[in-house]
């Protein structure tokens, strides 16, 4: 699988660094990784665009309701 940058690169003959090429990729699956919850993907906060935001007033009813015996101290 060639990517984008690998590709710019070799259409303008530049040498590709394949170590920060697999920092990028290694990074990008950390932090997808950090989206998934309980068997959910939860959408990319750095994604949305304004008008897809849902501000702290409005998206408050969205929460489930959490009790103080639902949080867990190890």
């Amino acid at each position: 699988m060639v990517n984008f940058k690998e590709f710019c690169a070799w259409e303008e003959n530049l040498p590709v660094d394949s170590s920060a090429e697999e920092a990028e990729r290694r990074i990008y699956v950390e932090y997808t990784s950090k989206l998934k919850a309980c068997g959910y993907v939860i959408p990319d906060p750095c994604s949305f665009s304004k008008k897809q935001w849902i501000g702290k007033e409005s998206g408050r009813v969205l929460w489930p309701p959490v009790y103080i015996s639902d949080l867990l101290y190890i």
